[in-house]
C-alpha cells in the first residue's frame, strides 16, 4: 500500500472511532490499538508531509493534535454511516457468540 493510501486509510479510522467514542460512547477497539493508529498517522504525516498534502482531509487534519479529538470534524455523514455500520456489525457478531 502507498503512503498516501496509507494515510487516508488511518484518518479514516481515527474519524469513525473517535465519533464511535465521543458522540456515541462506545468502544469498538481497545485504547491500545487507537494509540497504536494514532501514532502510526502521526509518523506518516510527520515524515512524509507531501504525500500527507496529497491525501484526502488533509485540511481536516493539518495542525490538528490526534490526541485532541474535539479538534477533528465529526459531523461528516459518511463518518456517521460507518460507525453506525461498524457498531451493527459488532452486535451481530456477539449476537452469534
Amino acid at each position: 500500500m502507498d503512503i498516501v493510501a496509507q494515510i487516508i486509510r488511518r484518518r479514516r479510522q481515527v474519524l469513525v472511532l473517535c465519533y464511535i467514542d465521543y458522540r456515541m460512547n462506545q468502544r469498538i477497539v481497545s485504547d491500545d490499538q487507537y494509540e497504536e493508529w494514532v501514532q502510526e498517522l502521526s509518523h506518516l504525516q510527520d515524515h512524509n508531509p507531501a504525500e500527507a498534502e496529497r491525501a484526502n482531509m488533509h485540511v481536516d487534519f493539518k495542525g490538528v493534535h490526534l490526541k485532541d479529538a474535539d479538534c477533528l470534524k465529526l459531523d461528516q455523514v459518511w463518518i456517521q454511516d460507518k460507525a453506525l455500520h461498524l457498531l451493527r456489525y459488532q452486535a451481530s457478531i456477539k449476537g452469534n457468540q
